[in-house]
C-alpha cells in the first residue's frame, strides 16, 4: 500500500514538472526570421515537434508592393506532432517566404472542450515566454464571422507600443478562441454557430513584414 502512494506522488510530481516547464521561444519557433526555403525545411525536419509537410505551393503577387514589382510568396502547411511544445489534440502550421525570406506563421493548437483547462494553461505559458522577446502587450478580442459574438481573446505583443500600428510591424498575435460547433442549411449555403463547443484552440501569427517589400 506505502509503494503505491509512493509511485502516485512520485508520478504526480513529475506530472507537476512537465505541466508547468516552458516551451523555449527558439523551440516553439524553429525556423528563424528571415531564413531561406532550404534552411527553414531543414530546420523543419530537424525538430520532432513538425510532421511532414502536407501541402507547399508558391505564387506571384503584386498586391501591397512598389509600382511595378512583385513578390515571390513560398507557401508550406504543415502538421504538428503532439510534444512538449504543442501538447494539444491536434495542430497545424501555415509558414510563408516572401523572396525566399521567411517572415510569417499561422499556428493553431487545439484542445477538446473536455481539456479546455489545459489549454488556457498553455495559453498563459505561452503568453509569459513570448513576451520575454516582446513585452508590451496590447489586448485584443475575436469574434464570429457569422454571429458576431464573442468567441475568444487574446494579445498583440510587440516590442514597443508604435509596432503595431506601423506600416511593417514585428509582432505575435496569441488568441484563444471557444470555438462552437457549425451546422449548415439551405444545402451547405448558410452556416450557424450551435451552443455546443466544438474545441477550444490556442492561435499564434507570428510575422515581420520588415523583411518583405510589402507596404
Amino acid at each position: 500500500m506505502k509503494m503505491r502512494i509512493l509511485i502516485f506522488v512520485l508520478l504526480s510530481f513529475v506530472y507537476s514538472i512537465q505541466t508547468k516547464s516552458q516551451c523555449p521561444f527558439d523551440n516553439f519557433f524553429p525556423v528563424k526570421m528571415g531564413m531561406n526555403q532550404f534552411d527553414g525545411t531543414k530546420s523543419l525536419l530537424m525538430n520532432s515537434g513538425f510532421d511532414n509537410i502536407d501541402h507547399q505551393y508558391d505564387y506571384w503577387t503584386r498586391e501591397d508592393v512598389p509600382y511595378n514589382d512583385s513578390i515571390h510568396i513560398y507557401r508550406m502547411e504543415i502538421k504538428l506532432k503532439r510534444s512538449s511544445c504543442y501538447p494539444g489534440s491536434e495542430g497545424t502550421a501555415t509558414l510563408f517566404f516572401a523572396d525566399d525570406k521567411f517572415y510569417l506563421i499561422y499556428m493553431t493548437i487545439s484542445y477538446s472542450p473536455s481539456n479546455a483547462s489545459q489549454g488556457m494553461a498553455y495559453y498563459e505559458q505561452l503568453v509569459s515566454t513570448f513576451v520575454k522577446r516582446y513585452p508590451v502587450k496590447i489586448p485584443h478580442e475575436r469574434s464570429s464571422g457569422r454571429s458576431g459574438k464573442k468567441i475568444g481573446e487574446g494579445f498583440y505583443l510587440c516590442k514597443n507600443f508604435n509596432e503595431h500600428n506601423s506600416k511593417k510591424p514585428e509582432e505575435i498575435s496569441i488568441s484563444y478562441l471557444i470555438k462552437p460547433k457549425v451546422s449548415f442549411s439551405n444545402n451547405y449555403q448558410v452556416m450557424k454557430d450551435e451552443a455546443e463547443i466544438e474545441s477550444f484552440d490556442i492561435e499564434i501569427v507570428y510575422k515581420n513584414l520588415k523583411l518583405t517589400k510589402f507596404q
